[in-house]
Order: C-alpha cells, then structure tokens, then sequence
C-alpha cells in the first residue's frame, strides 16, 4: 500500500486510466472493470447518501483525484473531476446536476478558498467541502464558514465529511 496526499490506496492493484471529458478539460476517473484487480467493496450496495450522487471534485494532483474518484464511483457516485479551478468553473456552469463539492485548497499557484467563493456565488446554497494538507489553509477556511477536512485522511473520513455537508444542504 502507499500513502499519497493521505488517502491510503493500492498502486499495483487500482490502475486509474484519467482522460478528458466533454472537450473542458475536466478529468473523468474511470476504476478498472471487476475482476480486473480491481478490490472490491460489498459497502458499495448500501451507501445511500452518496449513490446516484453527482460530487465535482477539484484537486490539481492527478494520483489524488483519481483516489477519490475511485472512492466515490466505488459508492455510487457520479464523479466530475477537474484539476484547475477554470476546469471547475466551466463543469459547474455546464452540468447543473452537481450535489456537492470538494476542492482542495491548494491548487498549484491559485487558491482554492477563491473557487469556494466563486461556486457559492454560481450554485447557492451547494454543499461544499473544502480539504488540505495546509492547516493555516484549513482553519482560514473555517473561520470563513466552510466544513474543513484536513489531509492526510482515509476513505472513511472523506465519505463521512461529504456526507455531513450533505446532511446540512439548504433546502
């Protein structure tokens, strides 16, 4: 097993295959066909909150993102992955069935706490969740409003963080 940016994952048996979807740059991560090596997880069946459920995920560390889009395609989920902000912002203007969000706070050279702002202006009331390996990010982020999950965290954790913030949807 290895530990990258805190999701703990098996490299030699998850081989992520990341292409671009619908012409905007956006990664869609695709977990290999069953009996592929792929593991498998009985979880999958009972997952209601996040079954059938669209989460826009932002994180510009492609091995990082395509773990939680593994984790939340796993579950159900219906995963829009994007590695830049301007990726984000076109997939939140283009599908307007998006649940929840996740963005890393750190995206290269921009900010991730600017994004946060930008998709509560465009989707009001969108569940949202902010995650980093940057504490001083994280508690910026907090103390703006934002439900925080500081990495490194497990699959478990990064399910019930989402799944929290869905709970506290606006109606």
């Amino acid at each position: 097993a290895a530990v990258d940016a805190g999701l703990t994952i098996v490299r030699e048996r998850s081989p992520v295959d990341v292409r671009c979807e619908g012409g905007l740059g956006a990664s869609d991560v695709s977990a290999p066909p069953k009996g592929h090596g792929a593991p498998s997880d009985d979880r999958a069946t009972h997952e209601a909150p996040l079954h059938d459920a669209t989460v826009l995920t932002v994180e510009d560390d492609a091995y990082m993102l395509g773990a939680l889009g593994r984790t939340l395609q796993r579950l159900g989920a219906r995963f829009l992955g994007a590695r830049s902000p301007s990726e984000a912002m076109a997939l939140a203007r283009a599908d307007r069935w998006i649940d929840v969000a996740v963005v890393d706070l750190i995206l290269g050279f921009e900010s991730g706490l600017s994004l946060a702002w930008e998709l509560r202006r465009l989707r009001p009331g969108l569940p949202l969740l902010v995650i980093s390996g940057d504490l001083e990010a994280i508690e910026e982020a907090e103390a703006f409003g934002f439900t925080a999950l500081p990495k490194p965290f497990g699959s478990d954790q990064f399910i019930a963080a989402i799944e929290a913030v869905m709970s506290r949807r606006a109606p």
